[in-house]
């Protein structure tokens, strides 16, 4: 998902390096061909320094990215211009999402981890779901949010985006989820209480529904 194609153009975000490099840098190119090259025609580079890119989710003329050392920053690029892309708003919460759906025109829910900020570092804490307002490409706000369990939860759906089901015309979110309570702050939940199907109504109002477990 970190390339997109749209009018005959590429467009792909990069990063060069990973956390905890400090020398990590970022960039979001639009390439286009020029005989049997890829030429770059336009370029955001140097967003997020010192952090990498941990999803990304390209929407027609529009583009979001998020990276991670500590903090989560929603990164929102405007692509109308191929020759001039530009960032128009970001966003900075706990926690990181490692895979973003497009839920409506105006919004991206997303799955990923939560995380407790240590100063130079943070700690992973349980498995997040979250709804972005993405509607004003100058605010991205988080409007929803639900945690699932504690450090050593986890799910397919954070690493595949094939065990992520969301049905749109239902509100329905189906992922598969491994729970683990007692953790947090580092230490690694032990006690498994849930391993199997989970399924939620998802609302943007509302937030998340838990209907059902296999």
């Amino acid at each position: 998902f970190a390339m997109d194609e749209l009018d005959g153009r590429l467009r792909i975000a990069t990063s060069t390096g990973h956390v905890p490099d400090p020398n990590v840098s970022n960039s979001l190119a639009v390439l286009r061909q020029q005989g049997v090259e890829l030429i770059t025609q336009g370029l955001v580079s140097g967003f997020a320094p010192g952090e990498d890119i941990r999803s990304v989710r390209f929407q027609g003329e529009a583009a979001y990215v998020v990276t991670f050392k500590k903090t989560d920053p929603l990164w929102a690029f405007d692509l109308s211009d191929p020759t001039n892309p530009r960032i128009t708003g970001e966003l900075h919460i706990p926690g990181f999402s490692t895979y973003m759906h497009r839920m409506d025109a105006g919004h991206l829910l997303t799955i990923g981890y939560d995380a407790n900020d240590h100063g130079d570092f943070a700690y992973f804490d349980g498995v997040l779901l979250q709804i972005f307002d993405v509607s004003d490409p100058a605010a991205p706000a988080l409007v929803q949010k639900h945690k699932i369990g504690t450090r050593g939860s986890s799910s397919e759906a954070l690493t595949n985006h094939l065990a992520f089901t969301y049905a749109a015309d239902r509100n329905l979110l189906a992922i598969p989820m491994t729970i683990c309570e007692g953790g947090g702050d580092g230490t690694y939940g032990t006690n498994m209480t849930f391993s199997g199907l989970m399924v939620f109504g998802v609302d943007a109002e509302k937030g998340f529904t838990e209907l059902g477990r296999v």
